[in-house]
C-alpha cells in the first residue's frame, strides 16, 4: 500500500514540475526571442537585454501602481521599453554592427550597467512584490489536481505572442526585409528598403518582448533590481543550446530549460541551477551551432 502511494505521490509531483516548468519555460522564451533575432540574425551580443526585461517589470510595476489595472500596465510597459530599445539601438547599438565581439560585450555590458543604476536611482535597492491580478489569482482543480490560474494564463499569453512574433517575421513586409538583409544587405536596401529601419524597428521588438516577459514574471517573484542580470545568463544559454539565427530553437531550447528547472526544483532542489550550464557545455562540445543553428539561415 506504501508503495503505491510513493508512486501516486510521484506523479502528482511529477506532474506538477512539468506545469511548473511549461510556465516558466514561456517566459524564458519570451525573454530569448529578442534576443536571439538581435544576436543571430543583426550580429549583435547585446548584454543590456535582460535589463530591458528589468525594466519592463519596474514599468509595470510603476504604471500597475497608478492604474490598478494589470493589462493597461503591461501595455503602457511594453509602449515605454519598445521606445526605449528603438531610441537605444539607433543611438548605441546601431555603430556596432558587424563589429569585433570584443567591442560589443563590453560596449553593452557597459550599458546594462548604466540601466541598473538608473533603475536603482528612480525605484531604489528594494525589491517589491508585484499583486497577481485579481481576475487571474487562484487555482482551479483538473483530475482533482489543482493548478494556478496565473501559470495557466502565462502559458497560454507566451504561446499566443511567440505565434504572433512568427507572423511578423514571415508575414510582414518588415519582417521579409530583415530576413533578406541576413543573406544580402546591399540588395535589399538597393531595392529601396531602410535596412536600418527595420532593425530599429525589431530591436524594439526584442525589447517588447523582454518587457512582456518582465511583467509576467513579476507577479511570481516580485521585481528587484538584480533580476536582469539574474535572467541575461540564462537567456543567453537558451539562445546557444537553440542556435543563434533560429526561430524555432530558442523555443524548444526555452521549454526544455524551463522544464529542467521544474523537476530539479522538485526532486533535486538548489542543484537545479546547475543543469542549464552543463547543458550548454554539452551542447557546445557536441553541436557548437546549437541545436538548429545553421550559418546564415533563418529557420
Amino acid at each position: 500500500m506504501a508503495a503505491s502511494y510513493n508512486m501516486d505521490d510521484i506523479v502528482v509531483n511529477s506532474i506538477r514540475a512539468l506545469f511548473n516548468g511549461v510556465s516558466y519555460g514561456m517566459i524564458l522564451v519570451l525573454m530569448s526571442i529578442g534576443l536571439s533575432l538581435v544576436f543571430g540574425l543583426m550580429g549583435v551580443a547585446n548584454f543590456a537585454h535582460g535589463e530591458f526585461y528589468a525594466l519592463g517589470a519596474y514599468m509595470g510595476f510603476f504604471a500597475f501602481g497608478l492604474t490598478g489595472n494589470f493589462i493597461v500596465a503591461m501595455l503602457a510597459s511594453v509602449l515605454a521599453v519598445a521606445a526605449v530599445g528603438g531610441a537605444i539601438e539607433a543611438t548605441t547599438i546601431r555603430p556596432l554592427y558587424g563589429r569585433d565581439p570584443l567591442i560589443q560585450i563590453p560596449a553593452t555590458f557597459g550599458l546594462a550597467i548604466v540601466m541598473v543604476e538608473v533603475i536603482r536611482y528612480v525605484w531604489g535597492s528594494t525589491s517589491h512584490p508585484f499583486p497577481v491580478p485579481e481576475l487571474l489569482s487562484g487555482t482551479y482543480l483538473v483530475g482533482g489536481m489543482a493548478f494556478s490560474t496565473y501559470r495557466s494564463f502565462l502559458i497560454v499569453a507566451g504561446t499566443a505572442l511567440t505565434i504572433l512574433m512568427w507572423l511578423f517575421l514571415v508575414r510582414t513586409q518588415y519582417g521579409l526585409v530583415i530576413r533578406g538583409a541576413i543573406f544580402d544587405k546591399e540588395m535589399v536596401e538597393s531595392m529601396g528598403y531602410r535596412v536600418s529601419r527595420a532593425y530599429t524597428l525589431l530591436f524594439g521588438l526584442g525589447a517588447a518582448y523582454a518587457a512582456i516577459a518582465g511583467v509576467l514574471i513579476a507577479p511570481l517573484f516580485g521585481v528587484f533590481p538584480g533580476m536582469g542580470t539574474q535572467m541575461i545568463l540564462l537567456a543567453f544559454i537558451v539562445v546557444i543550446l537553440g542556435g543563434m539565427g533560429s526561430f524555432k530553437g530558442p523555443i524548444l531550447a526555452g521549454l526544455l530549460i524551463g522544464v529542467l528547472f521544474g523537476f530539479g526544483q522538485m526532486f533535486v532542489g538548489a542543484w537545479a541551477e546547475v543543469v542549464p550550464y552543463a547543458l550548454m557545455i554539452l551542447v557546445l562540445v557536441y553541436r557548437p551551432r546549437g541545436l538548429f543553428g545553421t550559418k546564415g539561415v533563418f529557420q
